[in-house]
């Protein structure tokens, strides 16, 4: 069976069938490699490098694989590798990094949107998102992960005034 899919990975890929899909695994002794339909090279190879999620017309494209006896994972839309040491829930724009309390919350370009274990998270704008830890809501820099306000948000939704500047 394994011949098989092997053989018609490469036949897919050799043949650029507009049915094919964008990522191709390929298997070998020597590890697994991926890639597009046109037989071009994205990533390996790596021992038991696979795709494990993919969403959005292939915009949000994560694969795993083990090196050095560590599972990692990487964006394959932009080769962005996230951080290691985590098991990974995936969503569209963010990947949870999965801890005994909760998650950290990911950028798909592999920097923390949220570097602080949370159990809830919302985006504000492109910039600001809430973290929530317990009963609390806590502000964040999306781009970097730190939180902007000591102070935290108590209770719910109805603490919490949206603004917007008419200049923007």
């Amino acid at each position: 069976m394994r011949k098989f899919v092997l053989g018609l990975a490469i036949a897919l890929a050799a043949c650029n069938i507009a049915s094919a899909k964008e990522y191709i695994t390929l298997e070998s002794p020597a590890g697994n490699t991926i890639v597009d339909e046109n037989g071009g090279w994205i990533l390996g190879p790596y021992d038991n490098l696979h795709v494990d999620y993919m969403k959005g017309s292939n915009t949000f494209v994560y694969g795993s694989f083990y090196e050095n006896g560590q599972k990692r994972y990487v964006n394959l839309s932009n080769i962005a590798y996230l951080p290691a040491g985590y098991e990974y829930e995936f969503d569209y724009y963010y990947a949870r990094a999965l801890t005994d309390g909760g998650f950290k919350l990911v950028n798909s370009n592999g920097t923390y949107a949220i570097n602080d274990v949370v159990n809830q998270y919302s985006s504000v704008n492109k910039n600001l998102i809430l973290g929530r830890k317990g009963d609390y809501w806590y502000l964040y820099n999306q781009k970097n992960g730190n939180q902007i306000l000591t102070n935290p948000i108590k209770d719910s939704w109805k603490n919490i005034d949206f603004l917007q500047s008419n200049k923007d």
